[in-house]
């Protein structure tokens, strides 16, 4: 059933439904248009030397080189691309991400219909993913062009994957494997894609033994591509510690994340920019028997859903491949950020609009069915440009980070980042110093005030915190550049002392 719909829907309504989500893309995200380079988009996009080097040169660096603790060349290469159409001009950039969140986004109708979604369904899911808050750092923040992209090929992978289980063809089999390798290579967090290809495999050809290479073969490069990845990882200084301090710490406070993805999905009230929920230090914490409270009833409910239809088995283990590789079940380079609820809500939003789009409502009352998802619509987007706006005003989007989470040093390093750019370096150091009390041993934090006070020409204090950001940041990106630093300072004589109090 899915299928024929799908083979039904022509170019004219692919084309219609590009133009509409590219009008409620831009209509959501004009207010950020306006806005600058934010936080590590300065590394990677002003201050990245390999997209400044001729094609010829770039080129092979990009494919052997990590970048800032990943290695993904597909993203480099999109952003040196950009850097070569737009400059250092953030509109060009910001629009680049907008185009990708439409095309996103009729992916994602398509693959709905292929894998058996009611038009209905499909469409209010694709409308719903566009103006969805939760996608509002994946878009708004430059550097996320890795996030749309890996979830763009990710979405044509499985679209192609599950044509190809239905009509077997050599040229969708190829286009399977480049799209997942192409997924794989923007962002390791589809790292797990494979495994939905798997489910689709099983659940829409009964496992055939016809495609049992070429399954073998996803798992081959996705594994290929997560030792790379770690590996990048381990020798720029990408992988963290476990949150508050031990894997059991980390196990107690997964439930509150987790839900905090799930709720989200269908209460979008609060996206915030940089995400640092409190440890929970005991097992008894209501902070985590809560949480699983309710994700115990969202398991039952999946539960019914896929009784009902086996197809929501595929919908099912998308949000699981996309949520396991961000939720720090081993040590990983970022712990927690709603930008990653990005990846899973193809699948989340169909797991909810696909049965309700099958609602006995939609016949009885329809009219009062329709208004009903407008609305939704309509308060998802408001919701959505109400927090895009805060992207064209850096400073109040971290300063709603310190408010909403006060104990998290992010929220005053993207004050402290903000304020250097504009030369404001007095009140940049004090954001550093603030976040330095919060987290006195965080390497980052020390270069980046080290970095201020060279400006400042303050040597003693900027050798102090260099030597600070070298001690506890031993596997730093820039740990080349802080020892040069360092060994200039000693040569003059000069003598580390701390900033005063």
């Amino acid at each position: 059933m899915g299928e024929a719909r799908a083979e039904r829907l022509s170019l004219r309504s692919e084309a219609l439904g590009l133009l509409l989500f590219l009008a409620l893309a831009f209509a959501v995200y004009a207010p950020s248009l306006p806005g600058g380079f934010i936080s590590d988009d300065v590394l990677y996009v002003q201050q990245n030397e390999l997209l400044e080097l001729p094609p010829a040169t770039a080129l092979p660096r990009i494919l052997q080189q990590p970048f800032f603790a990943n290695w993904a060349p597909i993203h480099v290469f999109f952003l040196y691309a950009e850097r070569a159409s737009f400059g250092e001009i953030p509109l060009g950039y910001r629009v680049a991400n907008i185009l990708l969140l439409a095309a996103c986004a009729g992916a994602l109708r398509r693959l709905a219909l292929r894998g058996g979604a009611s038009g209905r369904g499909a469409l209010l899911a694709a409308i719903l993913f566009v103006v969805h808050p939760a996608m509002i750092e994946a878009v708004a923040w430059i550097n996320q062009s890795k996030t749309l992209l890996a979830l763009l090929f990710a979405l044509l992978a499985l679209e192609r994957w599950l044509a190809h289980l239905r009509s077997p063809s050599t040229g969708r089999l190829v286009a399977v494997l480049v799209l997942t390798t192409l997924a794989l290579l923007a962002k390791g967090a589809v790292v797990l894609l494979p495994l939905v290809l798997a489910v689709a495999w099983y659940s829409h050809a009964g496992g055939s033994r016809r495609d049992t290479w070429a399954v073998a073969l996803l798992g081959v490069i996705s594994a290929y591509a997560t030792l790379l990845n770690l590996q990048a990882q381990g020798t720029q200084g990408g992988i963290v510690e476990w949150f508050g301090g031990s894997a059991a710490a980390t196990l107690r406070i997964l439930p509150s994340v987790l839900w905090r993805y799930l709720r989200m999905t269908v209460l979008p009230w609060d996206p915030v920019f940089c995400v640092q929920p409190e440890p929970v230090i005991s097992w008894l914490d209501a902070r985590m028997w809560l949480p699983l409270s309710g994700i115990a009833v969202a398991a039952a409910l999946c539960g019914l859903a896929v009784r009902r239809d086996r197809r929501f088995w595929l919908a099912l283990a998308w949000v699981g491949a996309m949520l396991l590789p961000v939720l720090q079940l081993v040590p990983m380079t970022t712990v927690y950020a709603d930008r990653y609820l990005a990846l899973a809500l193809p699948g989340l939003l169909l797991l909810v609009v696909e049965p309700a789009s099958r609602m006995r409502a939609w016949q009885t009352h329809p009219r009062v069915a329709r208004s009903a998802a407008v609305l939704l619509v309509l308060l998802f987007a408001a919701r959505s440009a109400w927090q895009a706006r805060l992207w064209a005003k850096p400073e109040a989007l971290f300063l709603q980070t310190i408010e909403a989470y006060p104990s998290s040093r992010h929220g005053w390093t993207g004050v402290g980042g903000e304020r250097h750019q504009r030369g404001a370096l007095a009140e940049a150091a004090d954001a550093y110093r603030r976040a330095l009390v919060i987290e006195p041993h965080d390497g980052h934090v020390h270069y980046l005030l080290a970095r201020v006070r060279l400006q400042q020409g303050a040597s003693e204090q900027a050798l102090f915190h260099l030597e600070a950001a070298l001690r506890d940041g031993p596997r730093h990106p820039d740990v080349a550049w802080m020892r040069a630093r360092i060994a200039e300072l000693r040569g003059r004589g000069i003598a580390a002392r701390d900033d005063p109090e």
